[in-house]
């Protein structure tokens, strides 16, 4: 199984790439980045919100997608989304 990260799932490729994704029985979770909710529903996607120009959230984005693949954290902390902006 396989993770991907799609950055910018909220415009209009990002959004095509997890469509297709969340589709593909080889992707086992889809970490998504966008400045907004994303109107797709699964329990493979990860979805962070979170502007690409804000270089902390980023580097928030990328810890939490790390510790998001050990089950303590996910069991205690998994959200829909997350908001690394604030």
């Amino acid at each position: 199984m396989k993770n991907v990260v799609v950055i910018g799932a909220n415009g209009a490729i990002g959004s095509a790439f997890v469509s297709s994704y969340v589709n593909d029985s080889n992707i086992e979770n889809i970490f998504s980045l966008g400045r907004a909710e994303i109107k797709h529903s699964s329990n493979k996607i990860k979805h962070f919100i979170a502007d690409i120009t804000d270089e902390s959230a980023v580097a928030n984005y990328a810890a939490a997608c790390l510790l998001s693949k050990n089950s303590e954290f996910s069991n205690r902390y998994y959200r829909s989304s997350y908001n690394l902006s604030s």
